[in-house]
């Protein structure tokens, strides 16, 4: 994992996001692009005779891009100011297995400004939010998600003190949770513990100790946990097993459903993604 994104907001969460990338990239040098993702003015400004006149029409865009200005001050303070305390080379190069980082304001349509940045990243980070006040937040998540075809990490609030070290899998042998476990291979093995958790599935080809085979295959020392609880208590019993362990990172497949142009996360991926304090890194 060389290459990540981490969407800016020009808050406390941006620090937040970089704070999680560094501890991400434990293993070695990382370079992170840290993004500032903006609609352009003109696009959310009615236009004059729908409803508006053209004096004010002006005092919205004014109002619109003084906000706009604000946020781009506070993300690249952000930014200057995290990367003089960790160190970070400034720059779209890693040298001497260092971590660099770039900071850009991109100014477009959102959510969908965030695809191409997401597709060329190996993970794109952002920070859980208990209570969404922000509404790009979510869409920019959700499409970073679903459309990028990449994996998205969510941290909460504070930044741990490690993550990806020690990893559960969330595994029930669905097509979504393979290819979770296919493309986050590289932070697998560079894991110090893995545990593949399956809860409520007599099915023995879900059998935990037969992907636990298979990552010892490919070099993984990996640990078969099997649990039983209420449909109600799944998201719970993968926690509580998570924290046992003492894990830093959960992996799960994210299931959508695309109906009118709405999508959703399933039921625990989206219990997971709102209420865990360890790190999910979702795949879809």
């Amino acid at each position: 994992m060389k290459r990540l994104l981490v969407p800016m907001f020009g808050d406390e969460r941006d620090n937040t996001a970089l704070g999680a990338a560094i501890k991400l990239a434990h293993t070695g040098g990382v370079h992170i692009d840290a993004r500032l993702f903006l609609h352009d003015p003109s696009s959310v400004i009615p236009y004059v005779g729908e409803g508006i006149d053209a004096s004010s029409a002006q005092r919205l865009f004014a109002a619109a891009q003084d906000n706009l200005q604000k946020r781009k001050e506070s993300a690249q303070t952000n930014f200057d100011v995290w990367c003089a305390h960790e160190k970070i080379n400034i720059g779209d190069r890693i040298e001497n297995g260092h971590a660099s980082a770039d900071f850009e304001v991109v100014m477009g349509q959102l959510p969908n400004a965030v695809i191409p940045f997401a597709r060329i990243a190996d993970i794109n980070i952002f920070v859980r939010a208990d209570k969404i006040d922000d509404p790009d937040w979510g869409d920019l998540i959700q499409t970073a998600l679903f459309d990028s075809g990449r994996s998205t990490l969510l941290v909460s609030s504070v930044v741990p003190a490690s993550i990806a070290k020690r990893i559960v899998i969330a595994w029930n042998g669905s097509a979504e949770a393979a290819r979770a476990v296919a493309m986050t291979m590289p932070l697998l093995q560079q894991a110090e513990a893995v545990f593949v958790v399956t809860i409520n599935d007599e099915d023995d080809d879900h059998d935990p100790s037969k992907l636990a085979a298979t990552l010892e295959m490919n070099g993984i020392t990996a640990t078969p946990v099997s649990t039983n609880a209420d449909q109600a208590s799944v998201s719970n019993a993968l926690m509580a097993k998570a924290v046992k362990v003492h894990a830093d990172m959960i992996i799960i497949g994210a299931y959508s459903h695309n109906r009118l142009g709405e999508m959703i996360f399933g039921g625990v991926t989206r219990d997971l993604q709102s209420r865990s304090d360890i790190p999910i890194l979702m795949v879809h």
